[in-house]
């Protein structure tokens, strides 16, 4: 397991898991009595910076791009991973690779 996050109301919870064998997940979750839905998602790694996070979103935004949900962990000093959920998938990894030259980190390498 990479990340997870927790949201509850008063009737049920919700967990999200970012895991490297969803399959392998999804069954022992069934398997325990769970309600399993598999859903893709995008993971973005932006520099663990003020204003790293604002600058993704503000291109997502000018695209007209639609969050359904996002959280975000940060896996170093220098990068921090966000996990988004678009409602057009397709749309927001065209936006993110047109704008990629803005999110290098020093050694040249893409964040995402």
């Amino acid at each position: 397991m990479s990340a997870f996050t927790i949201a509850d109301t008063s009737d049920f919870g919700i967990l999200r898991l970012i895991v490297s064998d969803p399959d392998r997940a999804r069954e022992i979750l069934k398997k325990n009595k769970f309600a399993v839905q598999t859903t893709d998602v995008i993971l973005i790694k932006t520099p663990n910076r003020p204003g790293g996070l604002a600058k993704m979103l503000n291109f997502l935004n000018e695209g007209n791009v639609f969050i359904e949900y996002m959280y975000a962990f940060s896996n170093s000093e220098d990068t921090a991973v966000i996990v988004l959920r678009p409602t057009d998938l397709q749309k927001c990894i065209d936006i993110l690779q047109n704008h990629r030259g803005d999110f290098l980190v020093q050694d040249g390498q893409y964040l995402f």
